[in-house]
């Protein structure tokens, strides 16, 4: 659901929600429930009984943040991938997600004033809560 809200968000707004914004999180969540309302109309399409709302809004927080780790992750997943379309071995036919949501901090950090440093949101992400100095 958390994906689904995310496209159509960035369907609506032609972007992803801002980082750590509260107002885009609560339109978010607004257009998570919408979905799920739509899709409990039809039994044979996934629906939740419950959203998990804390998820969809922390999903919102980092939505368009580009996480390094990450990004070379599914940069050596892909690469991998391409070489396999060459016809020696045989490519992924599924889809692939990788959660790390424990990850994520439970609270809104304040200083997330981009200073031009590129290592302060995976800082953020990683330490944040822990008293490093």
């Amino acid at each position: 659901m958390v994906f689904l809200a995310l496209w159509e968000f960035e369907r609506r707004n032609g972007r992803f929600p801002g980082q750590w914004n509260e107002e885009d999180a609560a339109q978010l969540v607004e257009i998570g429930t919408e979905i799920n309302e739509e899709r409990k109309k039809d039994e044979n399409v996934f629906s939740v009984d419950e959203l998990d709302v804390d998820l969809i809004k922390q999903a919102s927080y980092v939505a368009d943040i580009d996480f390094q780790p990450y990004c070379a992750f599914f940069g050596g997943v892909v690469a991998q991938e391409i070489v396999k379309l060459t016809g020696k071995f045989t490519p992924l036919n599924q889809f692939l997600h990788l959660d790390c949501a424990e990850m994520l901090p439970t609270d809104n950090p304040t200083d997330t004033d981009p200073r031009g440093d590129r290592f302060l949101i995976p800082f953020l992400l990683l330490f944040h809560g822990l008293n490093v100095s």
